[in-house]
């Protein structure tokens, strides 16, 4: 595949990442980050450069994997540049801001995608085709799960940068949800005394259509496994999936990366309706603040429905 120019901006873990993506589909990527830009591109491939007004004047597209409390004045500044921008999860650290963003691409005409890369696994995309297509008969139920290891970025402990768990780790359960089962309506969550997490959190959500999901997940020790488990329970049947099972979730043959950033290449291009949209980032975001209220509160919490800002 070709396309237009990416400029990739950050250059740790999640730079890589898309780095290796975006190379492995054929696009041709400027990179720049505050240290590391050269030898990334020298080893993946893509051109190092230095200045980010040179970066935003050469390319075409934005892909943002900086940490998360940057992802907002880069995002309005690759906007403000005419630029299409990608953005790795969350889209901002806040839902007023996510949405504000929303706005702002709106107002320039241009596509803001959020790398909620999940959907993109090929066994959460056939268990949402599997319920479509009602092969399980009437949706009841749907238990997410996901635990790991906390990253061992400092930033990532501060919760008044990273969201902490919910924001940083289940915002991709909170998203599967919504897709799979449909508008939340109400939340209620509890933080869990679990041996080995440093961080443990249960959600229970009602979807708009009367289904109930839950999700559960963790930080643990470094060391820890990650794990990553779906089970959705119909009128006529069920379907699981772990990471424990070689054939399930997290072993697809081909990078849920270059499947999420490759799609999002082809809307920006030829047009279209990207698995993932700007709202779908923002109503990410609302619900992860929401199960922080919850926890606070110690109370369910209401989810009102979000009028879309406009056609991205």
């Amino acid at each position: 595949m070709t396309g237009p120019v990416v400029g990739l901006i950050g250059t740790g873990g999640m730079g890589r990442t898309h780095l290796a993506a975006l190379r492995s589909i054929g696009v041709p990527v400027l990179v720049h980050g505050r240290r590391g830009a050269e030898a990334l591109a020298a080893e993946l491939g893509g051109e190092p450069v230095e200045d980010l007004d040179e970066l935003l004047r050469r390319c075409a597209v934005v892909d943002i994997v900086t940490p998360t409390p940057s992802h907002l004045p880069i995002a309005f500044a690759a906007l403000e540049a005419g630029r299409d921008v990608i953005c790795e999860k969350p889209l901002a650290r806040t839902a007023a801001d996510a949405a504000a963003l929303e706005t702002a691409a709106v107002t320039a005409g241009r596509w803001l995608l959020p790398a909620q890369v999940v959907r993109y696994d090929p066994a959460y995309a056939a268990l949402r085709a599997a319920i479509e297509a009602g092969e399980l008969g009437a949706l009841t139920g749907l238990r997410l799960h996901r635990s790991g290891e906390r990253p061992a970025t400092p930033w990532f402990a501060d919760a008044a940068q990273s969201g902490g768990l919910v924001l940083d780790l289940l915002v991709h359960e909170l998203d599967l949800a919504r897709w799979i089962a449909g508008e939340v309506v109400e939340l209620r969550a509890r933080r869990r005394d679990e041996p080995g997490a440093l961080e443990s959190v249960e959600v229970e959500l009602r979807h708009a259509n009367g289904v109930s999901s839950r999700i559960d997940g963790a930080w643990r020790e470094p060391g820890s496994p990650f794990l990553a488990e779906f089970e959705a329970s119909g009128t006529a049947g069920a379907r699981r999936g772990s990471t424990a099972d070689e054939a399930a979730v997290g072993m697809p043959s081909t990078s849920p990366y270059e499947l999420e950033l490759g799609d999002f290449l082809r809307v920006i291009e030829h047009g279209g309706e990207p698995r993932v949209t700007a709202r779908d980032g923002v109503e990410a975001v609302r619900l992860a603040e929401a199960v922080a209220a919850s926890i606070e509160r110690d109370a369910p919490v209401a989810v009102s429905p979000r009028r879309r800002a406009g056609i991205r």
